[in-house]
């Protein structure tokens, strides 16, 4: 089975490598919730608590890795966003 990121590397993951050192990619949004994450939702498993996100299928383990997939989702629907707004301005 696949084991679930660790905090640590979660926070790792919101980081790329680049030729200055490391740039910030994703940020973790936290939120006044029982996850302590912006859209993380807690749901109740039989054994164990599952954490799901609106913007991806599936659910997690931590509520770590479920607000890194929602990151990633956000940021690569963002990225889609501006690369169809640019190709809607584009002059024939």
């Amino acid at each position: 089975a696949d084991m679930p990121l660790t905090v640590e590397e979660c926070y790792e993951a919101c980081f790329a490598a680049t030729c200055q050192g490391y740039e910030r990619i994703y940020e973790l949004e936290v939120a006044d919730n029982e996850s302590g994450f912006a859209g993380v939702w807690v749901h109740p498993a039989r054994k164990k608590k599952r954490y799901h996100v609106g913007e991806v299928d599936g659910t997690f383990a931590t509520a770590h890795e479920a607000a890194l997939a929602r990151a990633k989702a956000r940021q690569q629907r963002a990225q889609h966003e501006v690369r169809s707004s640019r190709e809607a301005t584009r002059v024939p």
